[in-house]
């Protein structure tokens, strides 16, 4: 009786002892590091944005090269093309401008043969289309520009005489052509050349500078 009693006690000691066993056991295990929940303090690591891709080729708008300027050969002149060449003595005088006459010389109307070496600069005519005015280019000359607008170097230097200096040089071309000395204008780029026998006083300039000289010769009213 005794055994069977001590036994049945061993027995419910033994279970109870696995009860709590399993009651252990079945405890929440211990959080880690791995399966913590972030933290609410915890800042954030920005990811690094990606570095734009490169290229050799230039950004932005590029400039276009500017066009070059395209030179306009000269016109061929012919001496035909002059009716008649200003500045010559010849039967027709006294037959322009009522007699007037420009140093001893008779008015005649200077025209416009075209442009060529020495004479390339742009020509302004007026109402009729008679040259009035003239504006040197580079590398022009005298002979050059008178040519162009049927006219001896002469006729152009008095059709200049008031508003431009002029200089006198000694020449070895014979007479009537020139003689010993003649009378010459320093041309400078820009310069404006009279053309016109009515405005020799309003009409032109030197580098810049319109001068005031008062030639002794015969010449027609000015405007």
């Amino acid at each position: 009786m005794y055994y069977r009693t001590a036994h049945a006690a061993a027995a419910v000691i033994g279970i109870a002892a696995l009860a709590l066993t399993g009651c252990a056991t079945g405890a929440e295990p211990e959080a880690t590091a791995e399966s913590a929940p972030p933290s609410a303090d915890a800042t954030p690591t920005a990811s690094p944005e990606p570095e734009p891709e490169t290229t050799d080729e230039p950004v932005g708008p590029t400039e276009t090269p500017a066009a070059e300027p395209t030179e306009t050969a000269p016109a061929e002149t012919d001496a035909a093309a002059c009716e008649q060449i200003a500045g010559q003595n010849n039967d027709a005088y006294g037959s322009y401008g009522d007699g007037d006459s420009l140093g001893g010389f008779p008015i005649v109307p200077l025209q416009d043969t075209g442009a060529r070496p020495g004479a390339q600069g742009d020509a302004a005519a007026d109402d009729e289309g008679v040259p009035a005015s003239y504006t040197v280019a580079a590398g022009d000359n005298e002979d050059a520009i008178a040519e162009r607008f049927c006219a001896t170097r002469d006729y152009l230097v008095l059709l200049n005489s008031i508003r431009r200096n002029t200089s006198t040089v000694e020449t070895d071309i014979p007479w009537p052509q020139a003689g010993s000395r003649i009378t010459m204008m320093d041309l400078y780029e820009g310069d404006t050349l009279n053309l016109n026998p009515y405005t020799i006083s309003s009409v032109g300039d030197q580098n810049g500078q319109a001068y005031a000289n008062n030639p002794d010769i015969p010449m027609p009213p000015q405007q």
